[in-house]
């Protein structure tokens, strides 16, 4: 089902004149306890040579900061210090790939 999904998806995009780029972004628990749920999807998108996905995962864990700290303490969503992770590690993919400026901090 999940390979179904994706091509399909995939051919959507690619139809429209687009690229497919699938961004999966942990969840508090999955980085804090260090089980990530979306290993799953990743899987699959593996199989894929033309589905780019960005894993953020690996990139919280090995963060500067302890992983909880960019996250609200109420509940599972970026605060904005985890957007601003984010941000930076999207920058990071889109610049080689883009003609753009834009000041990002690092």
């Amino acid at each position: 089902m999940g390979d179904f999904i994706a091509t399909t998806f995939h051919d959507k995009v690619v139809d429209a004149g687009g690229e497919l780029v699938v961004v999966l972004l942990p969840l508090e628990i999955e980085v804090v306890q260090e089980f990530f749920d979306l290993a799953l999807i990743d899987s699959i998108l593996s199989n894929h040579n033309d589905i780019l996905c960005i894993n953020l995962y690996d990139k919280f864990r090995n963060a500067p900061d302890e992983p909880g700290s960019y996250y609200w303490s109420n509940d599972t969503h970026y605060n904005s210090k985890g957007y601003q992770f984010v941000a930076n590690e999207l920058y990071r993919w889109i610049k080689p790939k883009a003609n753009i400026s834009i000041i990002a901090n690092q």
